[in-house]
């Protein structure tokens, strides 16, 4: 007999579905809760089934292994084709996380090589959210042995539940463990060990597997109870809410308790809605309503697979187009149900009749995988190690030594550039928007240019990420007086405390020109914290350029701020630089040698225009004072 769907829990699929979409296509604060819904309703339904019944478990195992390879593999195989043909080549880090994929050891490899959602410029990585398949399916292997294990010594439902959750307390209890121990060492937390950790994330499916064993195969019928259960599984809905509005991933309490407490009450809704007996309303006098969300909860394995390579491989193609966020979201939504759609009818929809169809297809398929991985020559991203190295050359040591030669040297030249010719914003500009023939033609260019105009001796606070670092040599040059405070990776919300800092030790200058927004989005609570630091400044946004989603949200932020502060200014590499593929490295954000020079001359062109209006005026009085003392 067919077991019958429980179209609510498909409804609770489909929510896990998008807000795990949400949160790979913007980054959004705490969407990443998702996972958890996932790995709970996993925990839970595994849980009632080997409860309610004798079992193999081989065939346990391998029902399990069946449902999510077949479509796996052809991910994977449509994946590394296209990764193949976009670098004519595979990277060793994309082949050995492939390969951990099919293991199902993806997680395992991710904590090993660093790699993670949240550092991957430069780098093509369509197979990131393969982790969480990889860690139910190390559960789907290990979790009937436990089970099976536990039923041999004739415990009774409740002592097996007692068993699962305190094994997801000590989970919840590592997860603190590890954030404590690595958030305090030098390096800072270590997020790929706490996000992807099997130890660390277990708590996830065990808390709902052992509320299964309470309630997963009887029937509720105590009044308090059911008022318990019902109110705890709406507090899980509210804590979706709460996590997906409110929790950023870096935030402390989430691994010091609050994802397990979400995971409780997550385990409580699934609960509430596995249960007729519990839910106020029946979803069968509401079809209509509830169908487009149930086929999607129905059709989720699908969705969740091939989301991540779309938007990674669309996201790389559309890189120098300028084309709005919401275009290519279009473009992916479109794109992501056609293949989804397809490969349920393909792979789920009628697997029971062509099981063994498919079945034996996955063997072939795995075999020219696997050919693939091994015979395939090896990418090496030249263009990533060339920016590594430009990084390298600009830490502290350099830039200096630079700053030593620069102030009286450059001065004078500038000094006598200013005598020679006029130098006037108009002409800046002009050098600014003339395109060269060469990289080696451009950097002449906009030397001269630095060389050409004066210095800005003034202290003014630079404060950037690895977008501003990568100018930091040229901008030195033009600012000697300058505090240039970069950092690769920072974002925005470590502003405001840097701010304060600066304040306190006196080195807040009265120009604060920022550079921030390329690792994450801009929140409303951390501008209003800058801007009420920054009172009385003359304050200097850059906007950015990048193929990540936020990018839009974060310039229409800056802009907003800077049309409501008449104290702040926007300079716009975004519009002088965007679709430009000549100014970047391949990750479309960082600009080549050439480019940093014109992102400098851009700044110089807008911080220092009195600079050169000064430079004008003294110009024009040295000519009048000159042919007035010729006339005597």
């Amino acid at each position: 007999m067919k077991k019958q769907r429980i179209q609510s829990l498909d409804i609770l699929r489909a929510v896990a579905l998008v807000l795990i979409c949400v949160y790979h296509w913007f980054s959004y604060k705490g969407t990443y809760i998702g996972v958890v819904i996932f790995f709970a309703l996993s925990g839970y339904l595994v849980t009632g089934g080997l409860l309610s019944r004798d079992f193999s478990i081989f065939s346990v195992i391998n029902r399990r292994l069946k449902k999510i390879y077949p479509s796996l593999l052809i991910v994977i195989l449509i994946s590394t084709i296209a990764l193949y043909f976009v670098n004519n080549g595979l990277e060793d880090k994309y082949k050995y996380s492939a390969l951990f994929s099919i293991l199902g050891l993806n997680n395992i490899y991710q904590i090993f090589s660093k790699m993670s959602y949240f550092d991957s410029f430069g780098i093509i990585l369509p197979l990131t959210h393969v982790w969480a398949l990889s860690f139910l399916t190390q559960m789907y292997v290990f979790f009937p042995i436990l089970i099976q294990g536990l039923k041999k010594l004739k415990l009774k439902n409740n002592i097996i539940g007692i068993v699962l959750l305190v094994i997801g307390t000590a989970s919840g209890l590592m997860m603190a463990y590890v954030f404590y121990v690595t958030s305090n060492s030098p390096e800072g937390a270590d997020f790929s060990r706490i996000y992807y950790g099997t130890d660390t994330r277990a708590f996830a499916f065990f808390i709902p597997a052992g509320i299964a064993c309470f309630y997963a195969n009887r029937e509720i019928t105590n009044k308090i109870e059911k008022k318990i259960v019902f109110i705890l599984g709406i507090l899980g809905l509210a804590s979706l809410i709460f996590f997906s509005f409110g929790i950023d991933y870096r935030n402390a309490y989430n691994y010091y308790g609050l994802m397990f407490l979400a995971s409780i009450l997550i385990g409580f809704t699934i609960l509430l809605f596995s249960k007729p007996e519990l839910q106020k309303f029946s979803l069968s006098k509401h079809p209509k309503i509830f169908n487009p969300i149930i086929r999607l909860g129905q059709h989720q394995y699908q969705y969740y697979l091939w989301q991540y390579p779309i938007m990674i491989f669309t996201r790389e193609y559309f890189k120098w187009a300028k084309l709005s966020n919401m275009q290519k979201f279009f473009i992916q939504v479109v794109i992501l149900i056609v293949i989804s759609e397809l490969c349920y009818i393909l792979l789920e929809k009628n697997s029971k009749k062509y099981e063994k169809a498919i079945n034996y297809a996955s063997y072939p398929v795995l075999a020219v995988i696997l050919a693939i991985l091994v015979y395939s020559p090896v990418y090496e991203n030249k263009d990533l190690e060339e920016m590594k190295e430009v990084q390298k050359t600009l830490e502290t040591p350099a830039v200096e030594e630079n700053k030593k030669e620069t102030p009286a040297n450059t001065a004078s030249a500038a000094a006598q550039n200013s005598q020679n010719e006029e130098l006037t914003i108009d002409k800046l500009l002009a050098a600014l928007n003339t395109p060269s023939k060469s990289i080696e033609a451009e950097s002449k260019i906009q030397d001269e240019i630095l060389k050409k105009y004066p210095n800005d001796e003034r202290e003014i606070l630079f404060i950037g990420d690895s977008v501003l670092h990568m100018t930091k040599f040229d901008l030195k040059k033009k600012y000697p007086n300058a505090i240039i405070e970069t950092k690769v990776g920072r974002q925005f919300y470590e502003l405001p405390n840097m701010l304060k800092n600066f304040a306190q030790n006196g080195k807040l200058k009265k120009i604060v020109v920022i550079a921030l927004g390329t690792n994450g989005t801009i929140f409303e609570k951390d501008m209003k914290s800058v801007l009420q630091t920054l009172q009385g400044h003359d304050v200097y946004f850059i906007n950015t350029v990048m193929p990540d989603p936020w990018q839009d949200s974060v310039n229409a932020e800056i802009k907003k701020v800077s049309s409501e502060n008449p104290n702040i200014k926007v300079i716009d590499w975004y519009s002088y630089s965007k679709g430009k593929q000549q100014y970047f490295y391949k990750d479309g954000t960082h600009p080549k040698p050439h480019a940093a020079k014109r992102y400098v001359n851009l700044l110089y062109s807008v911080l220092s225009k009195d600079i050169i209006n000064s430079n004008k005026s003294n110009s024009g009085n040295s000519g009048n004072s000159s042919n007035s003392s010729n006339s005597n």
